[in-house]
């Protein structure tokens, strides 16, 4: 796939899909208890060195126990509302990033255990009269049971035939018909992104993979007044108006839009509303099935853009133990707005 002309452009995304320098390590040292903090090299993914975009950040040393908290987890609104390299401000509607806590290989080699953040970003179009009513059945909400619309997807389609042809029929961003738990939520929620898998051939051999990522959905487009894009890019007067910026720099797939653009949905009686899963985990690298000791912690949260701000609605953060039950219930305060 070409780099579009204005690739520089989209590097000034870095920020929105979460690409990071060189990851601060854990050192023998800190594995095995030593006094004092080691000095690897500075990086957003440690909690003593935090800064710069969003990350899941990881203390400097090795730990064996489980999560029990969500220290080091990024804020979800610094992973929904983000601004480029040149001040431009975004909106994230779909993203799944992930952080390993960052080993150098001869702790590695060792198969020590490893902390894991994810986080599952998703946007949906909501009639304005409807926020209320659905914020107050988020509430209290465990993403983790799938009671939101999934993002479709769209396999062995021309990328370049979206959002017209026929094939891409499932990514219009209507509700899905075969949906079994739309009768369990309020009405209306419909899909910003869909996830493109390639065309399944073989005919591209420029690199090991085909090219993926996330797109609009045609709903999405008509109420932005756009249609086709060019290589995951689409523009309007203004410039890029929506974009997967991963495609060209590289990092966690991203659907993003110009936040802008919120006043044209809303011309159509529309808003966003959010949805976030977070996981918070421990891996341990032994191939063993794990036991009833085994925790993690899981979060969710709700997020509407009201007006032009993003605001929570709400969010509840437990830790976890097989079945799974929930052991317990944290303590986790996310910002309830911008700024």
């Amino acid at each position: 796939m070409q780099v579009p002309p204005d690739a520089d452009a989209l590097r000034t995304l870095d920020v929105v899909v979460g690409r990071h320098g060189e990851p601060v390590t854990a050192t023998i040292e800190s594995m095995n208890g030593a006094d004092g903090p080691s000095r690897p090299t500075r990086s957003p993914q440690s909690v003593d060195d935090a800064d710069g975009p969003a990350a899941g950040q990881f203390r400097r040393v090795m730990v064996d126990a489980y999560p029990s908290d969500m220290n080091g987890v990024p804020d979800p609104m610094d992973l929904i509302a983000v601004s480029d390299g040149s001040g431009e401000s975004w909106l994230v509607l779909e993203s799944n990033p992930k952080w390993d806590q960052p080993l150098p290989p001869e702790v590695e080699a060792l198969r020590r255990p490893r902390r894991a953040m994810w986080t599952n970003l998703s946007a949906y179009l909501v009639p304005i009269g409807a926020v209320t009513p659905l914020s107050k059945w988020a509430k209290g909400k465990d993403w983790s049971e799938r009671g939101m619309p999934e993002s479709p997807e769209a396999h062995s389609v021309l990328l370049g035939a979206h959002p017209n042809d026929p094939r891409w029929s499932a990514a219009d961003g209507g509700e899905d018909p075969w949906d079994v738990e739309a009768a369990r939520r309020p009405a209306g929620l419909l899909a910003c992104a869909a996830w493109y898998g390639g065309t399944g051939t073989s005919r591209d051999a420029s690199a090991e993979g085909e090219t993926a990522g996330y797109v609009p959905t045609r709903r999405l487009l008509e109420l932005v007044g756009l249609s086709r894009g060019v290589d995951f890019v689409w523009r309007d007067h203004s410039g890029i108006a929506l974009c997967d910026p991963s495609v060209v720099i590289g990092g966690p797939a991203a659907l993003v839009m110009r936040r802008n653009l919120l006043s044209r949905v809303a011309e159509a009686g529309l808003t966003l509303f959010w949805t976030v899963l977070i996981g918070n985990e421990l891996h341990r690298q032994d191939y063993g099935i794990p036991g009833d000791e085994y925790r993690w912690v899981s979060a969710s949260a709700s997020y509407v853009a009201n007006g032009d701000r993003v605001e929570l609605v709400a969010a509840r953060a437990v830790r976890c133990r097989p079945g799974p039950r929930t052991e317990r219930r944290l303590r986790w305060t996310p910002r309830t707005t911008e700024g």
